[in-house]
């Protein structure tokens, strides 16, 4: 790791930047702000919010769970997978999306992304710039305020808030 301010790194992380807290698995992260970026967590509890991957949870107030999580409790919101998206305005689709353009919030799985404002992308995004927060596995991002990017979504265009496919929520 090189930068400042990393708290609890863990297993292979390559970090760059500044502000990368809880970075675990094998991401490879450059800029600022990397918060909370996990990957295979196991969690038992309240009030965990934006676990990812193969997270399994158990307990209340869970938000933004992703990819495989297996979950039992309430207040579980934003449960993806791999959605495939092109266009704007696309809300609460999910699943393997393919998107283009900025403000795309909560894509995830497989998108890769260019441009800013990209929220919750997850997984294999390899990314650059300052802000992004929340990333984790393995994410390749170019841009700035690239917030929970995941998976290998490819992203371009304006105000994809949400998109999902096939997402099972409760």
């Amino acid at each position: 790791m090189t930068g400042a301010n990393h708290s609890n790194p863990r297993d292979t992380d390559k970090m760059t930047g500044a502000n990368h807290n809880y970075l675990r698995d094998t991401d490879k992260m450059t800029g600022a702000n990397h918060s909370y970026l996990r990957d295979t967590d196991k969690m038992t509890g309240a009030n965990h919010n934006y676990l990812r991957d193969t997270d399994k949870m158990t307990g209340a107030n869970h938000s933004y769970l992703r990819d495989t999580d297996k979950m039992t409790g309430a207040n579980h919101n934003y449960l993806r997978d791999t959605d495939k998206m092109t266009g704007a305005n696309h809300s609460y689709l999910r699943d393997t999306d393919k998107m283009t353009g900025a403000n795309h919030n909560y894509l995830r799985d497989t998108d890769k992304m260019t441009g800013a404002n990209h929220n919750y992308l997850r997984d294999t995004d390899k990314m650059t710039g300052a802000n992004h927060s929340y990333l984790r596995d393995t994410d390749k991002m170019t841009g700035a305020n690239h917030n929970y990017l995941r998976d290998t979504d490819k992203m371009t265009g304006a105000n994809h808030n949400y998109l999902r496919d096939t997402d099972k929520m409760t």
